[in-house]
């Protein structure tokens, strides 16, 4: 959210930067306290957590958001600040960055959402393909919304 707040005016100033830095090194510090968490528990009681699929998907559904995560941050956000630092005019990471950072978005809001939802359900290992399955398809319809969002509500000729 702030984000976007910041790129209202088109610039990023070094403040700003800052703030999304630090945002950003919070977050990863919390990921990794999160898995460093669920593997403690995991090894605290194998048997008991090897064959619980809320925990087996909701440690998948971690991975995924890593995994976004790095790819948001290593590749997208360099990207964007590059176009949105006033120096730095003349680069514009153009559609095809704002669209993955939709997609990312979208696969982010899913992946989050998923990890809440199985802190309060009992789920038999049994049914852990069928959940999968079913969080491979909302991402999938995340991704599809998420880039009719932007093509219908983004002005094409903004960057960001």
């Amino acid at each position: 959210i702030s984000f976007f707040r910041f790129l209202k005016d088109n610039e990023i100033s070094e403040w700003e930067f800052g703030v999304l830095r630090l945002f950003s090194e919070v977050i990863w510090f919390s990921l990794a306290i999160i898995i460093l968490t669920a593997l403690g528990i995991f090894f605290g009681d194998i048997k008991h957590y090897a064959y619980s699929g809320e925990f087996i998907l909701k440690m998948i559904f971690v991975g995924v958001i890593v995994a976004n995560g790095a790819v948001l941050n290593l590749y997208v956000m360099p990207r964007i600040l590059l176009s949105a630092k006033s120096e730095d005019r003349g680069y514009e990471p153009g559609r095809a960055v704002r669209k993955i950072s939709f997609a990312l978005g979208a696969i982010s809001l899913v992946s989050w959402f998923s990890a809440f939802f199985l802190g309060y359900v009992y789920l038999p290992l049994a049914d852990v393909p069928r959940l999968f399955f079913i969080y491979v398809a909302l991402v999938f319809c995340a991704i599809i919304v998420s880039q009719i969002v932007e093509s219908r509500f983004v002005p094409a000729r903004r960057t960001f």
